[in-house]
């Protein structure tokens, strides 16, 4: 997932780095059991048909189908709880779930209609005095004026030169999207989820995705949702894809008097907060973990999966998918 400058330089699609050309997964070898001597191996040609592996190894839907029934045998053959793990499948939802980012696009949607309401300034603008820059007078000013620090570098350079991690800045912007929805109330931003899901978003979903979630329940897996998108959207999204809101967590904004506001409910859900959180739905650390954003905010969830899937990597997050040998699946286009 990318920060706030993908929404509002215009682009679309979903919030990873745009990097190389697809490339092959030089290897299909998934996560080696860590308790005891069951080691899950690479996969042999055997369970995986013909024609479900694409040029240079990246699965298919049917693929990655093939993957899971055979890697899902060999665990509970060992003993899911015996090797270290619980019976719990985590999905990433923006990229990994569907096609582009449905915070990305309700946000855009919002500045272009000059719709952003005045308490999202205050947000913006303290973080903008933090590191160094001016206030914006009203809230898309701001906005913009935050955009412009972060993609020109200005942020990292104020932190890097007081010590700061530029991990830090990370964190600090991310939660930035739900800034822009301060002062709405939850119920409208799930209106103009719906309008959004029904108009486009619908044709997005990854096609042969339902079957691989229809496998891990058939399994006994709980399958979660693990996002940080916006809570009240990605709760809209995600029920047309049979998920129960107790299974589904995106990033929670504070609620006074009926309307969002500016605090958000730690963890922030990048990286280790996402990984807090899955702990916390999974009981502990899942079977299995997908995510396309492999090097940056799904990094720590997937590293802590005995199986790590990398759904649809481009650039530094393929690089780092083929570093870690995560299996690597492209699905078919969205379905018109």
């Amino acid at each position: 997932m990318m920060l706030l400058a993908t929404a509002l330089t215009g682009a679309t699609g979903c919030r990873t780095l745009e990097g190389k050309a697809d490339q092959g997964h030089e290897s299909l070898q998934a996560e080696s059991v860590q308790a005891g001597s069951i080691q899950a191996g690479p996969i042999q040609a055997g369970p995986v048909q013909a024609g479900s592996i694409q040029t240079g190894g990246v699965l298919t839907g049917e693929g990655l189908y093939a993957l899971l029934s055979h890697r899902l045998e060999v665990a509970e053959t060992a003993g899911i709880e015996a090797i270290g793990y619980r019976p719990c499948a985590v999905f990433d939802a923006d990229g990994t779930l569907w096609a582009g980012d449905l915070t990305t696009s309700l946000v855009q949607e919002v500045l272009a209609e000059g719709a952003v309401r005045d308490e999202a300034r205050a947000p913006f603008n303290a973080l903008l005095t933090r590191y160094g820059e001016p206030p914006g007078q009203t809230a898309e000013l701001a906005i913009r004026r935050l955009e412009q620090a972060y993609t020109g570098g200005r942020l990292y350079a104020f932190s890097e030169a007081r010590g700061i991690p530029r991990a830090q800045v990370d964190l600090e912007v991310w939660p930035s999207y739900n800034w822009v929805f301060s002062g709405w109330k939850p119920d409208e931003v799930q209106a103009r989820a719906r309008a959004l899901w029904a108009r486009d978003f619908h044709r997005q979903v990854f096609v042969g995705l339902t079957p691989v979630i229809d496998l891990l329940r058939a399994h006994g897996l709980r399958v979660v949702v693990v996002s940080a998108a916006l809570e009240p959207a990605l709760l809209v999204a995600t029920s047309h894809l049979g998920f129960d809101p107790a299974d589904v967590r995106g990033m929670r904004s504070g609620v006074s008097e009926g309307r969002l506001t500016p605090e958000i409910e730690p963890p922030v859900l990048f990286s280790e907060g996402k990984l807090e959180v899955v702990h916390a739905l999974c009981g502990g650390r899942p079977l299995a973990v997908f995510g396309d954003s492999v090097a940056s905010s799904d990094a720590g969830m997937l590293e802590d999966a005995w199986l790590a899937v990398a759904v649809e990597p481009r650039g530094r997050h393929l690089d780092r998918a083929r570093d870690r040998a995560f299996p690597v699946v492209r699905f078919a286009s969205p379905r018109e």
